[in-house]
């Protein structure tokens, strides 16, 4: 008894603490709360960088000329750390050819950049130019990377890194065998604003920037690549002033990836807009669904279903909508399910021997249960935000992985099965999410 009162005295005095690792609830025969190590899996990116500036525009009229020289020929991105649309930049060769006419420092890279990235470099010394729009004056940086120095990865190896400062670019490269078939897989995000492109060996962009940790692009199917070196670049946008964190994988089939799939529905939400669960009419069927139905939301984003009462059983939910749990509202899912909007728990119970998955926000606001076999994994920003210390009860052999950003403020606190749950239930923190504990609840994790 007294080990088991030292480490709750411990978790409180850590409590505080913005960002906690290596914690253990109490009882680890019922519960526990575990952080993925970034040591086994991390790979720090490389600098890449064949050539970088830092400087200011100080005075109307000012140009800031560099003048830098490449060996070889080599192919370059350019990588902007300023966001400023008055500055501009170009680049010139020795002969004083145009090599990359005049752009915006907030229009140079990523989904702000029109056209292809890659700028091919002949051996030789360039220029280049930094000014101002009219009267405008301003600090700036910036970038060029070599493609060729890009982090070495492999299929099936799972990466950790982050981008820091929020705004700058990273890059990777791995080798397409001709044969395998291709997925990229985001298996953990947190913090700032990033989306990610891949390049082919002949630079030809074979996805466009694409904001990860998006629904729908978690798992990209690359299909079968042509042999040679593809390079994936983790963009921070040009506002973000945050770190970045992310983990994923280039992952194959013959390596054991299988694609997630979505059951064919029958029972498909066809209200015009959000509404009431349990209203027959806003069903295909016109009759709510049933345990043994694969239901299917497919609202836009923004739009709400709400279950306000009652027990709701089905096979599986495909939700593209926002769901919301209320009052003493049960929901529970027999198969996998994903719920591509946000969840929002407000006294509602979520269960089932299913493994759900949240691609957008988890919001809890009032007391509210998570529970059952199934797996929960949240992909986005997460807030448990309770006054008058309520809690998210996680109970039942519920196991949840936090890929995203998780924060319990207010005064709430999250209970995994009190002493009474005779089922081990557990919280992991995986590698390249974030837990913020903000409560001003003593004991946060119960």
């Amino acid at each position: 008894m007294k080990k088991i009162l030292q480490k709750i005295k411990r978790l409180k005095r850590n409590s505080d603490k913005k960002e906690q690792e290596n914690i253990t609830s109490p009882d680890t025969s019922h519960k526990s709360i575990q952080f993925e190590s970034f040591e086994p899996r991390v790979l720090m990116a490389a600098d890449p960088s064949i050539f970088s500036a830092t400087g200011n525009i100080a005075a109307t009229g000012q140009v800031d000329h560099y003048n830098f020289t490449v060996g070889t020929d080599i192919k370059v991105v350019f990588d902007s750390l300023t966001n400023n649309a008055n500055l501009n930049w170009n680049l010139t060769n020795s002969a004083g050819t145009t090599v990359v006419d005049w752009r915006s420092l907030t229009a140079s890279d990523s989904a702000n950049l029109a056209v292809n990235p890659v700028i091919a470099l002949a051996a030789g010394t360039y220029t280049l130019s930094v000014d101002a729009n009219s009267t405008a004056t301003g600090a700036y940086g910036l970038r060029l990377l070599d493609l060729q120095k890009a982090t070495a990865i492999t299929a099936n190896t799972a990466v950790t890194d982050q981008i820091n400062p929020g705004n700058e670019t990273n890059l990777y490269q791995f080798a397409a065998s001709g044969t395998d078939h291709y997925y990229l897989n985001l298996t953990g995000r947190s913090g700032g604003d990033a989306k990610w492109q891949l390049l082919d060996p002949n630079n030809n962009q074979v996805l466009l920037p694409a904001t990860m940790n998006e629904a729908g692009v978690n798992n990209v199917d690359l299909s079968t690549l042509a042999a040679g070196n593809y390079t994936l670049m983790m963009e921070g946008q040009i506002a973000a002033t945050t770190t970045a964190n992310y983990s994923f994988d280039v992952a194959t089939a013959a390596g054991g990836y299988t694609v997630p799939t979505t059951p064919t529905p029958t029972d498909t939400w066809i209200g015009a807009a959000g509404g009431n669960w349990n209203t027959a009419s806003n069903w295909s069927t016109g009759v709510v669904p049933s345990s043994t139905d694969d239901v299917a939301i497919n609202l836009p984003a923004g739009q709400t279903v709400s279950i306000t009462s009652g027990t709701v059983n089905v096979k599986s939910l495909t939700c593209s909508s926002n769901l919301t749990l209320s009052g003493s509202a049960t929901l529970n899912v027999t198969n996998a399910s994903q719920i591509k909007g946000d969840l929002n728990l407000a006294g509602g119970t979520l269960g089932g021997t299913g493994a759900v998955t949240v691609a957008g926000a988890f919001n809890v606001t009032a007391t509210s249960t998570l529970t059952g076999t199934g797996s929960f994994t949240t992909e986005g920003t997460s807030q448990v935000n309770i006054t008058n210390g309520g809690y998210l009860y996680v109970s039942g052999g519920k196991n949840w992985t936090n890929q995203g950003t998780l924060t319990v403020g207010g005064n709430g606190y999250l209970n995994f099965g009190g002493w009474a749950d005779t089922v081990a239930s557990s919280l992991t923190n995986a590698a390249g999410a974030t837990l913020n504990l903000s409560t001003t609840n003593g004991s946060p994790l119960y």
